[in-house]
């Protein structure tokens, strides 16, 4: 099947192709940061992507000041929506932007990310040459100052590279940047709403959709940036935060599957500690190899503390 020809600065498309490009639709959590979603917003202005062929629904999870308001200027330039729910969680913010859907496409990014220009030219040629996979792209750490926020996205890019999730029946591609045909995930129910945090919910996204046999591609141009400046205490805290939704995510499969906890040989860490050094100068890297370090002990804090609180709370 024919694709998009895409250039890394330019999209040039013949007429009979751009006849037949898909109607998507971006779904965008946030909870109580306006600044960082109006950014977000600005960054599909410049959006190569016919305006009539997209639209944003933004979903503002119980935020203590409405957002609406706050970004009604910019529907006079984007096919924009924002629906508001009481707080529960960025995984039934997902599910109310699908269900109000009206693309064939649904794609996924957050309130402190920024796509960049191609980004939705690349998801609809990944979704012409396979319209039944789920498609993610590169996440860019764009906080160069942070080296927290660049150890977490070392991190990342380290699960990414180690588990494959076009290959691999454990790989999980990150909902910043995560788009499916939009009839296939609704059929699926969408995510799991049992997910409180935001973490884990992807991985089960991804697991599932392979447990109804779909595909998923990696698309090297649908690129996002990603605005996410963390401290050490807020990286902390997402560490241990993702250790309590991959408890979360192991009892959803075991429900599921019988799928049981599996343990990372040493080596897993080993590889992971060593990407500190192949990905970071000195001793900027000593750093960040201290904070990967950190990410695992917390992220098993966060995995006890969930395991005993669920079963003191039987």
């Amino acid at each position: 099947m024919s694709s998009l020809t895409y250039k890394p600065d330019s999209l040039i498309y013949s007429q009979a192709l751009t006849s037949r490009l898909p109607r998507i639709s971006v779904v965008i959590p946030t909870f109580a940061r306006l600044r960082r979603l109006r950014e977000c917003l600005l960054s599909f202005v410049a959006m190569r992507y016919p305006r009539d062929l997209f639209e944003i629904i933004v979903v503002d999870d119980g935020s203590p000041e409405p957002v609406a308001p706050a970004v009604a200027d910019l529907e006079s330039v984007l096919s924009l929506r924002c629906l508001r729910q009481p707080q529960s969680g960025p995984a039934s913010a997902r599910n109310l932007g699908l269900s109000n859907t009206s693309g064939e496409l649904v794609a996924f990014t957050d309130d402190d990310c920024r796509p960049r220009p191609g980004w939705l030219s690349s998801i609809a040629a990944g979704y012409l040459n396979n319209p039944e996979s789920a498609m993610a792209g590169p996440v860019r750490n764009a906080v160069h100052t942070s080296v927290a926020a660049e150890t977490s996205q070392i991190l990342v890019d380290y699960l990414l590279e180690y588990f494959d999730p076009t290959q691999s029946g454990r790989g999980f591609f990150t909902s910043n940047n995560l788009a499916f045909p939009a009839k296939q995930l609704q059929a699926m129910g969408g995510f799991s709403s049992s997910f409180p945090l935001a973490a884990g919910e992807d991985r089960e996204i991804c697991a599932r959709w392979r447990d109804h046999g779909y595909e998923s591609s990696f698309l090297p141009d649908a690129i996002v940036d990603h605005y996410h400046n963390l401290t050490i205490s807020s990286f902390a805290r997402q560490h241990f935060n993702y250790g309590r939704g991959a408890w979360h995510y192991n009892r959803v499969r075991s429900d599921q599957t019988g799928e049981t906890l599996k343990v990372e040989p040493v080596r897993f860490y080993a590889k992971m500690l060593a990407s500190a050094f192949q990905k970071a100068p000195l001793p900027r890297s000593l750093q960040v190899c201290s904070l990967l370090a950190l990410s695992q002990a917390l992220t098993a804090t966060g995995y006890v503390r969930e395991r005993y609180r669920a079963g003191s709370d039987r």
